[in-house]
């Protein structure tokens, strides 16, 4: 069978790349029996160039768009079966021909009335209508005689015009809605009819529509999902998908990294032209109400008692998709709007962040632990209403012997053979634990294509009694291409050798809102000097690739496995995901900077923001960002460049990880200048994650109200960082920390601040005392020094409670905040251990354990149903 006889392909030229005519004017060619495709030029008016389908999509490869069948079998007036895939296109009447060769089956249209610049390259040149309205598509649908429409593109594509509630309307005039399926966000677009194990794929759930003719396009669609090509999976996944609910940018295909590489200059100039608009539009804003919120991300685990066994639940996008539609048809109910679901780079993983900010007052403090709760609730028949809990709200969307569990790293990522569920004909890859947004799979594509080497990272391994001598980890988990290929590990270390054991893993961030801009910088650097101290105490990841190993923390893993430096670039060039090298408040003291030059820094970059009015800590830090390549955009960013948006500038920004965030507002009404701190480590309990969350906003407001300042050389504060990932940091290694002058004289002796008590809280003789920098235990720095030496510091939880009475908060709520900061206290005196200290020592505990560092099935199991006991009970 002639396949392109049956599949009849129109695109849009904005993929084809330049389909110029020779001339200006509209094509002649009218009739397109003789042809494959009906492409419209980009950077003419409307008018027609006829060529092959295999030439309009390079990013679709000719297997994915010329749709393999036997037999498609025969229908109206006898005509051949087909599928119209619209791809990007405007009504033109020629299309209507289509009627006389073909039955249209199935009608999937690009719609929107999307509109794009004519020259890419250009971001002032006109734009032109490169989709059907509605309305336009009711006309063709009548014309071409289709019996179904999936329309898809329309969602949330920044070049669109009409979205969904537009075009219900106008089906619903135009009367089609009887042949429409209109999908939400994350909803699958094409579907299955028919036996599911001859369309079976495990990256994709399909939900049914009334033809079976679709699953001709997805059954071609699934092999290239079996090749792993990296084009073809991205463009079949976001074809099939389209944008998911709350994803950030995956409206587009992503480019390649040749791509990339061909667009970055642009890219990057559309950047900081988006953020100087942006930041003009921003500076002076402010918002006094001190709202926040918490992240906080879940690993899904399958617990199976017949076997003693847990592994790796792959199922984000079911629950995604689950709990979009409760939420749909349960708008109402109350922990649907206190809680939202987002998807994480990891199938095993979800992410649960409270459904809107929280207020500064302590009956919102007391609110964190049961948001926590909330999003594990599991709303069905069984429980009562008023039985919410957060983490049962995905709980929720699982079977019996399925959770999430606030886990930092699954102790058997990574390992040799099968540690996911679903199971896989052949052992877990990248391609299987990364799921299907385009955006991330390209990212991790373009990654590993940029830094021309393979993912290599060691790890330690606690050496117990009888740990082999010599150790080696020989087993690699992840496919490499021929010209990266796996090594023999380093002896005595294990060998994290997937960029899924660094991303794969779950922590707990806390986003504070400021004032302003001047205060949002100045809270940025202190938030920047504890973190190596609150990463000690929050570590959980004593267990990689089922061994112990001698780190406690999954920071610096994370780090090398999500590396995207060229071998030349690693002896002078920070990691994308590392701590932060530059502090950009105007208060800064002097002499804090590196004594190493700062990279990677565009001189052109930098200067143009300093044009632009920037002040030179804030351009230089922003530079630095800016200055990297790109790896990941996608084309509409480009194509429909918005001055006033922020798409390209959001690209750059929000694929360097630092671990303080500063975040400037992106819309007029929405949230103001903000500050995230990203090190901490998920805790096991909702209780321990909400202790800290706490803390954090307490201890942010203090030093918000009292201008606390923690600063540290940043080449200090690197050392700390390093410190922090030992193997007991938390009671056996010190920080730098500020140990004096860490509050100013001119503060305390602001009125305002005298009404709050900031004289009694900071003393005379530490408001004037020299500043100076220590190294201090955990202890010292949270519980404070020997309290008879005057000039010690007196610990940051004794500050916090020293905020809460001097700001007049009543002594009964004080109370219910003890608790929390209880915990954090304790930690640090080594009276509560730390979730690393606290699974190691239930490992060596365990009957099984052999003292070779091994962690077994078994233990495994064990250890993961004890965590979930602790917290249902």
């Amino acid at each position: 069978m002639d396949v392109n006889r049956h599949c009849v392909l129109f695109e849009h030229g904005t993929f084809g790349g330049p389909l110029l005519p020779e001339t200006g004017e509209a094509s002649s060619q009218g009739d397109i029996s003789e042809h494959d495709s009906i492409s419209i030029p980009l950077g003419l008016p409307p008018g027609l160039t006829v060529r092959n389908a295999t030439r309009a999509l390079p990013l679709f490869r000719p297997s994915l768009v010329s749709y393999s069948v036997e037999d498609f079998g025969q229908g109206r007036d006898s005509l051949p079966n087909a599928i119209y895939v619209s791809g990007d296109t405007v009504y033109v009447e020629e299309l209507k021909q289509m009627a006389e060769r073909f039955h249209i089956c199935a009608a999937i249209f690009n719609l929107g009335n999307a509109h794009a610049h004519t020259d890419m390259t250009d971001l002032t040149s006109p734009r032109y209508q490169i989709t059907m309205d509605g309305k336009q598509a009711a006309r063709l649908v009548r014309e071409i005689k289709a019996d179904y429409l999936v329309p898809m593109h329309y969602e949330s594509w920044h070049h669109s015009t009409q979205f969904g509630k537009e075009l219900r309307q106008d089906f619903q005039e135009e009367g089609i809605n009887d042949q429409m399926s209109l999908r939400h966000l994350g909803q699958s677009l094409l579907a299955l009819d028919g036996d599911p194990e001859n369309y079976s794929c495990k990256k994709c759930t399909f939900r049914t529509v009334n033809t079976p003719y679709v699953a001709v396009v997805v059954s071609d669609m699934m092999r290239h999902h079996a090749r792993g090509n990296n084009e073809e999976v991205a463009a079949c996944h976001y074809a099939i998908h389209g944008p998911q609910k709350k994803r950030k940018m995956v409206s587009g295909t992503p480019l390649s990294w040749q791509e990339l590489q061909q667009v970055a200059p642009i890219a990057r100039q559309g950047a900081v032209e988006q953020l100087l608009s942006l930041w003009k539009r921003q500076k002076d804003r402010s918002d006094l109400e001190p709202l926040w919120g918490d992240e906080i991300e879940y690993t899904l685990v399958s617990l199976d008692a017949d076997r003693s066994r847990a592994t790796l639940l792959l199922n984000q996008e079911d629950i995604l998709r689950k709990e979009e539609s409760q939420c749909s048809s349960a708008e109402e109910v109350e922990p649907w709007n206190e809680v939202k679901l987002q998807a994480e780079w990891a199938r095993h993983m979800v992410e649960a962040t409270p459904g809107e900010p929280y207020g500064g007052d302590v009956m919102d403090l007391l609110r964190v632990e049961g948001n926590m709760k909330r999003r594990y609730v599991v709303l069905s028949a069984s429980r009562p209403i008023v039985d919410f809990f957060r983490r049962k709200l995905i709980g929720q969307f699982l079977s019996p012997d399925q959770h999430p569990v606030p886990l930092c790293v699954f102790p058997g990522l990574g390992e040799k053979g099968q540690f996911t569920l679903p199971e896989s004909p052949d052992e877990a890859s990248l391609e299987q634990i990364c799921c299907p947004i385009p955006r991330y799979i390209m990212m991790t594509q373009n990654l590993l294509a940029r830094r021309q080497r393979r993912v290599e990272s060691y790890i330690p391994v606690f050496r117990d009694e009888q740990t082999e001598t010599p150790f080696h980890d020989n087993s690699v988990s992840f496919e490499y291409p021929a010209e990266h290929p796996p090594g023999n590990g380093k002896e005595g270390h294990v060998h994290l050798d997937g960029i899924g054991l660094g991303v794969g893993n779950c922590c707990i961030q806390v986003t504070f809102q400021a004032p302003n801009e001047i205060e949002a910088r100045w809270l940025h650097d202190q938030m920047i000097a504890l973190g190596p101290v609150m990463l000690a105490l929050t570590a959980a990841t004593p267990i990689y690739k089922g061994y112990l190993v001698d780190t406690e923390v999954r920071w610096g893993r994370t780090s090398e496995c999500f590396d995207d430096r060229t071998p030349e670039e690693l002896a002078t060039t920070p990691p994308r995901y590392s701590w932060n090298r530059t502090y950009i408040s105007q208060e800064k003291p002097a002499n804090m900077e590196s004594k190493y030059p700062l990279t990677p820094m565009n001189e052109s970059v930098k200067q143009r923001l300093l044009d632009g009015g920037m002040d030179e800590p804030l351009a230089m830090h922003y530079a630095t960002i800016l200055s990297r390549d790109p790896i990941v955009l996608n084309r509409t960013d480009l194509e429909n460049f918005d001055l006033n948006g922020t798409g390209i500038f959001d690209v750059y920004y929000s694929t360097v990880w630092q671990h303080v965030r500063l975040k400037i507002p992106l819309t007029d009404d929405g949230p103001g200048w903000r500050v995230e701190f990203r090190p901490m480590e998920v805790q096991l309990t909702d209780f321990d994650n909400a202790a800290f969350a706490i803390f954090m906003y307490l201890l942010s407001r203090a030093i918000t109200d009292l201008h606390l300042n923690f600063y540290v050389p940043i080449d200090q504060l690197g050392d700390s960082m390093e410190r922090a990932q030992k193997r007991n940091a938390a009671l056996e290694e010190r920080f730098w920390f500020r140990r004096t002058g860490w509050s100013s004289a001119e503060q305390c002796e602001r009125p305002q601040r005298q009404r709050r008590g900031c004289v009694n809280c900071c003393s005379k003789s530490t408001a004037h005392a020299s500043p100076s920098c220590a190294l201090l235990t955990a202890d010292e720095i949270i519980n404070g020094e020997d309290p008879k030496d005057p000039s010690s510091f007196p610990g940051l939880v004794n500050i916090v409670r020293a905020y809460l009475q001097y700001n007049n908060t009543p002594v009964m709520e004080q109370k219910k905040i003890m608790p929390y900061l209880d915990v954090i206290s304790k930690r640090a005196s080594g009276e509560l251990p730390t979730p690393a200290q606290w699974m190691r020592s239930f490992v060596t505990g365990h009957e099984e354990y052999q003292r070779d560092s091994y962690v077994n099935e078994k233990i495994r199991y064990d250890l993961i149903q004890e965590i979930v006991r602790m917290e249902d009970s």
